[in-house]
């Protein structure tokens, strides 16, 4: 549905230059056989398939992708990797924004966030479908405050007409599963394939919500008073929970076992950090980065530059993943 097929473009821009084997940096004791999978556009995202043979990813980039927002592509691998001749197929409409990608169990399905129906019937230019995002529009050069919140925040724009979808393996939509006013993102799916969890506005403050496969049954769940990253059991709770606690709840994910969901949340304490937080969501953006400066999980201390860690459940044993230098490691 765009301009050019998203296969023509892909093969137009595909990379020759030969691959490095191992993309391996000083320190990273925990890593081995590190490769570059994408090439060109900015890519992120990338989960893979409960069989590992296939990823789902979002990538946007003009030259690369033919889109300046993020779409949803599925890649297929060979040898442990992508091959060569395989082109990225592209799983949404071409329209709006994407994102937060999964699989379902049968490695066939899958589901994404995309804001494509609330743009579909004002549709004037096919190339220009893109919601604008708040930091980089029009509004945040002639907005004081906006341009403040914008230079001292990584934000994440809580697009309201995202809603989430399930489509088959050849981009076709099966289902839609969420038809709430505002925000509905971030998805993700049960190891059964009976329940996604995912992030909502629908309450005015982002919280996790739990459905069935077929988007019934859709529910908050409960909240953690913790700061960045929390897990909780969905049976029997291990730490205190409350409900209606102010801050973002988002980027869930279930457990191998499906009997927990790990996530990172925000929690604005003092007067400052809630004046603050209630400004950036009244403009529909949420920073739900470490930025502090005494951040264990940001390597830099601003937030630019992002590495991975590993910790154990009941927060012990924290180790350090990766060592990109000033780079961005995440979404792992």
């Amino acid at each position: 549905m765009l301009s050019k097929t998203h296969t023509e473009k892909l093969e137009e821009t595909e990379l020759k230059e030969e691959i490095p084997e191992d993309i391996h940096f000083e320190g990273e004791k925990h890593l081995s056989n590190v490769k570059q999978l994408t090439f060109g556009g900015q890519n992120a995202e990338g989960y893979f398939s409960f069989d590992d043979q296939s990823i789902v990813l979002q990538a946007a980039g003009v030259d690369r992708y033919g889109t300046e927002c993020d779409q949803i592509y599925r890649a297929d691998f060979t040898n442990g990797r992508p091959a060569p001749s395989t082109l990225l197929q592209r799983l949404s409409t071409g329209i709006g924004a994407c994102t937060c990608s999964y699989f379902f169990p049968d490695n066939l399905h899958s589901i994404h966030a995309s804001t494509f129906a609330s743009q579909f019937d004002n549709i004037t230019d096919i190339s220009r479908t893109c919601p604008a995002k708040k930091c980089v529009s029009e509004q945040a050069k002639t907005d004081p405050l906006l341009k403040k919140l914008c230079n001292t925040s990584y934000t994440w724009d809580l697009f309201p007409g995202y809603d989430i979808y399930k489509v088959n393996q050849y981009g076709n939509f099966v289902a839609r599963l969420t038809e709430s006013i505002g925000y509905d993102a971030e998805g993700a799916v049960s190891p059964d394939g009976s329940k996604i969890v995912f992030t909502s506005m629908r309450s005015g403050d982002p919280e996790l919500y739990l459905m069935d496969a077929d988007g019934g049954n859709q529910k908050e769940l409960v909240k953690l008073m913790v700061v960045l990253r929390a897990i909780f059991t969905l049976q029997t709770p291990k730490f205190q929970l409350t409900n209606g606690t102010l801050g973002y709840d988002g980027g869930p994910f279930f457990s191998p076992d499906g009997t927990k969901v790990i996530f990172r949340a925000s929690r604005p304490n003092t007067p400052e950090e809630i004046k603050k937080y209630k400004q950036l969501l009244s403009y529909d953006l949420v920073d739900h980065w470490p930025w502090n400066c005494i951040s264990n999980f940001n390597a830099t201390g601003h937030f630019g530059a992002f590495d991975l860690y590993s910790i154990g459940e009941d927060g012990q044993g924290l180790q350090r993943v990766t060592y990109n230098q000033n780079g961005f490691d995440a979404f792992q």
